[in-house]
């Protein structure tokens, strides 16, 4: 059955297949569009009352975006973090412009979470993989490019202050995914939405 079909790689015809399949679903519809707005109120939650552990904020909203793209794979998650990125671009719009290269990221984001997630074994190893990713290569790096062609300042300056920030947030956020994934795939499994092989065990392999 396709349910129970898991992947060692993405790279494989099959895979994508079935990722492609996940556009034509109602059901995929209606749960993405769960996971976006709920990722939103986190967002809302955070910015109204902020968890500032060494002094950086906590947002939550990057655990319902993973959980996008662990059930519904890399093509549904590049089209949700465009989604998610344009409504909340009008929810909190700080007086910047609209920018495409923060919906770009976002976009990179849900295809990074997708790659590691989706049809495959849940390992802490690949959940530090995609966060570290995800923080320093696009939160760190593209968010740094962005800010300094939005408000002209020094790139180098918002690069080292950024990454600070995410390195210090890594740690908790990879705890963050780590309890949920073990919590919810038991779940997801009950209900069909994962597929039955993906333990419900995570390893650190």
């Amino acid at each position: 059955m396709e349910i129970d079909t898991i992947f060692k790689t993405p790279f494989t015809k099959l895979y994508w297949h079935l990722a492609s399949k996940e556009l034509k679903k109602t059901r995929s519809i209606i749960l993405v569009s769960i996971l976006i707005a709920l990722s939103i109120v986190f967002e809302t939650f955070g910015k109204m009352f902020p968890f500032k552990p060494f002094g950086r904020d906590i947002y939550l909203s990057f655990i319902p975006l993973s959980l996008i793209g662990m059930l519904f794979g890399p093509l549904v998650g590049i089209l949700s973090g465009a989604i998610s990125d344009i409504l909340g671009f009008f929810i909190f719009n700080a007086g910047y412009p609209f920018f495409p290269g923060y919906t770009l990221s976002a976009m990179l984001s849900l295809l990074i979470y997708s790659i590691f997630f989706y049809r495959t074994k849940i390992t802490v190893f690949k959940i530090f993989l995609a966060k570290f990713l995800v923080n320093f290569l696009i939160n760190v790096l593209l968010g740094s490019l962005w800010m300094s062609l939005i408000i002209d300042k020094a790139f180098i300056v918002l690069l080292v202050g950024g990454a600070l920030k995410n390195a210090i947030l890594l740690p908790f956020e990879v705890l963050a995914l780590y309890y949920v994934f073990l919590n919810l795939i038991p779940i997801l499994k009950g209900f069909n939405l994962i597929s039955l092989n993906i333990p419900n065990k995570i390893t650190l392999f």
